[in-house]
């Protein structure tokens, strides 16, 4: 019953892509009084990776709504790749705002604005051929990759999904594990 604890261990199960597990703790630590947005935000990774993608964009909804913007791209961003997946529109893409202070988010933030065009796919390519931090790489080729996958360049979309794969130094990643668990569900090459 120690928040703390459960929110640890919920992380691992997220990393280790067991997102009932995770769900279970993060619930368990909502109910205890636990930082909602932090909670929000991870539950909607749950959902995602599950491959629940309604009640992905329902929790990601829910996020934007208590989280700051730092948060908040990343709620806008997990959200456009499950509505896109379920066929729905992407609701909070019209959230986005040029001057949101995204932190440290500069990748999601990167893959938003390849949605909204705001950035070419010839350019957002070209920065993924120059980019030679993995993290970096996981986060923006993932979203590239599913808007290529949404705008039917599905050889690109695979192309990007490999590259995830074989630049392993920095698995731990969302985008990483996204693509990890992509690849195990069947959902690309």
């Amino acid at each position: 019953n120690r928040m703390d604890a459960l929110r640890q261990r919920g992380g691992k199960y997220l990393a280790t892509l067991q997102p009932e597990k995770a769900m279970a703790d993060f619930e368990r630590c909502r109910m205890l009084g636990g930082e909602e947005s932090d909670l929000s935000y991870r539950m909607g990774l749950c959902w995602f990776y599950a491959g629940v993608y309604g009640m992905a964009i329902r929790e990601f909804s829910h996020c934007w709504e208590v989280c700051d913007d730092e948060l908040g791209i990343g709620a806008i961003y997990w959200s456009m790749i499950a509505s896109w997946r379920s066929g729905r529109g992407a609701n909070l893409l019209q959230n986005y705002r040029e001057d949101m202070n995204v932190g440290h988010h500069t990748a999601y933030a990167f893959a938003v604005r390849v949605a909204l065009g705001k950035i070419s796919l010839e350019d957002a390519l070209w920065e993924l051929d120059i980019e030679r931090e993995d993290l970096e790489f996981s986060m923006m080729a993932y979203g590239v990759a599913a808007y290529c996958e949404h705008i039917g360049e599905r050889e690109t979309a695979q192309a990007l999904y490999r590259e995830i794969l074989e630049r392993e130094s920095f698995w731990i990643s969302f985008g990483f594990l996204a693509a990890w668990n992509d690849r195990k569900r069947g959902r690309q090459c």
